[in-house]
């Protein structure tokens, strides 16, 4: 890198460390939903199901053992009251060798759980009652780390929504800014060429992108345990491609928009809708087909997707060739893109 290439790189950060607002949607933004979601969700994989329980039998002591349920001993009387009452998602009446689970839909999630572990308590009482093995052992194992939590999916999709964010808002906003004031017209006359502007500027992003990447990971680390597996090989060139994919989006964003306002406008409309629908927070094994088929074509899907066998499972570059492609690709489609509706001056 030239001296005065290098110069103009500090001189871009500089400016991209004043903008407050730049500054918020890269880092503190991504740090506020780590904090919401790591204290909602850091011990939800730890929680014992909540369960009432009244009568007895083999299967009420089988039941008060299970490490998966939390028992509270209720009267016969107020076991289905507790349950529409919303104290407890289920309660399980006992009587002798029958048994009544009382579930609300409320609580869907936790009352298809219940139904689960209720049913697999009665399955081992009356297997240790008749006393005949059971024809097919079933060894269920994680593919996964045993330590990995909800926390672990979320981070690297916070980074990827901050890369995407800071780079659209922070390349549009400055482009439309710029012309609206003149300094495109004043460059070109500066023996500075714009060509070399304009790498500085996007170095100056690529570094950002760097230390949004470092930040967010430690505090992610340091804060709430997130399990780092990290190949630093395999992560720069997927946090630069990233960030290259998302500021020729901005290029384009700014290249269309004729003020600030619709610069932030168009901005919205392209990002918050890919942040919802390309499992930022959320994974998208369980949404319907059709919504797992849009996010195919969302290049924060691969982006979200690539960090998290990287940082998390610990993943070499091999892994992410597709995930590279596809964000290269759309860096080189947008680009060129960009290029044929780019101004130099404000219209008039």
């Amino acid at each position: 890198m030239s001296g005065r290439l290098a110069a103009v790189v500090v001189a871009n950060l500089r400016m991209l460390l004043r903008n407050k607002g730049a500054l918020f949607f890269s880092l503190a933004l991504p740090i506020l939903f780590m904090v919401i979601f790591g204290l909602i969700f850091a011990n939800a994989g730890n929680q014992k199901l909540d369960v009432g329980l009244a009568g007895s039998g083999p299967l009420a002591v089988a039941l008060e053992h299970t490490n998966a349920l939390a028992v509270h001993r209720l009267p016969l009387a107020a076991a289905e009251q507790k349950v529409k009452d919303g104290r407890y998602p289920g309660s399980i009446v006992v009587k002798g060798r029958a048994a009544t689970l009382y579930y609300s839909n409320t609580y869907a999630a936790q009352a298809a759980m219940l139904r689960g572990v209720v049913q697999g308590v009665a399955d081992g009482v009356n297997l240790a009652a008749t006393h005949q093995p059971a024809l097919v052992a079933v060894d269920a194992r994680s593919v996964d780390s045993s330590e990995l939590r909800y926390i672990d999916f979320l981070v690297p999709g916070l980074l990827a929504m901050a890369l995407s964010q800071s780079a659209v808002f922070g390349v549009a906003g400055t482009l439309v800014s710029w012309r609206e004031r003149g300094i495109f017209r004043r460059l070109k006359v500066t023996p500075l060429p714009i060509a070399e502007f304009s790498v500085a500027r996007v170095i100056s992003h690529l570094l950002l992108a760097l230390v949004q990447a470092a930040i967010l990971l430690a505090v992610g680390w340091a804060f709430f345990g997130v399990h780092l597996g990290i190949d630093i090989t395999a992560l720069v060139p997927l946090v630069v491609a990233g960030a290259l994919c998302f500021i020729a989006i901005g290029f384009l964003v700014g290249a269309v928009s004729r003020t600030q306002d619709a610069a932030a406008a168009i901005g919205n409309v392209i990002t918050l809708p890919m942040v919802f629908l390309a499992g930022v927070f959320f994974p998208l094994t369980t949404a319907p087909g059709w919504l797992r088929e849009v996010a195919k074509f969302l290049p924060l899907t691969y982006l979200a997707n690539g960090l998290r066998d990287v940082a998390i499972r610990g993943h070499a570059i091999g892994s992410t060739l597709t995930d590279l492609a596809v964000l290269l690709g759309v860096t080189v489609a947008i680009g060129l893109i960009s290029l044929r509706f780019f101004r130099w001056e404000a219209a008039v």
